[in-house]
């Protein structure tokens, strides 16, 4: 071979080698296909994805060079025997949809159940144990503002409890609703 060769080899195994400029970017083997770089997709216009390995991650890029176009990464999966059907997008914001093709925030997450309860986010610490608690804080980008958790506290199985910042990044309980509605304030 002689540099800047590109070429293509076919085995008698049914591997298939594929070269360019003398380097292996493609090979097919019994188990599947490996490639050597970036899998890059040119759609129509200026818009190109890769879909590549940096270090140790998986990048999936989606960009384009024109300007009128904002892309998005968009996950599509089926139920068994299903249509395929969009299940979560990023687009070009960074805004995250799941159930939506429209995000409006940071996370939007949209269930489409009419006249039913639909739990849309699971918070959850697996341990189960007495004292486990779990819950979400709210920050202004460098201090806790406030915290809304709950507690397995052996005998209540789930008080609901209110934190606020009454100092800069100290959060104190505020109010308590027990597991049979009764509200604790201070």
């Amino acid at each position: 071979s002689s540099t800047g060769e590109n070429m293509a080899v076919g085995n008698a195994n049914g591997s298939f080698y594929l070269y360019y400029d003398n380097s292996q970017k493609l090979a097919t083997t019994s188990t599947g296909i490996d490639v050597t770089g970036a899998i890059s997709s040119f759609g129509g216009g200026l818009q190109r994805s890769t879909f590549e390995t940096v270090g140790n991650d998986l990048v999936l890029t989606s960009n384009s060079d024109a300007s009128n176009v904002s892309p998005n990464i968009i996950f599509k999966s089926s139920t068994a025997g299903g249509a395929v059907a969009e299940r979560m997008r990023i687009n070009s914001a960074g805004k995250v949809g799941i159930g939506t093709t429209s995000p409006e925030v940071k996370l939007h997450i949209n269930t489409s159940s009419a006249g039913a309860l639909v739990d849309a986010l699971k918070l959850d610490n697996a341990s189960g144990a007495t004292g486990t608690e779990v819950g979400m804080v709210f920050e202004n980008g460098l201090d806790r503002m406030a915290r809304i958790s709950a507690e397995h506290t052996g005998s209540d199985l789930g008080p609901l409890k209110f934190w606020t910042a009454g100092t800069i990044d100290t959060l104190t309980e505020r109010p308590r609703i027990d597991s049979a509605g009764n509200v604790g304030i201070g």
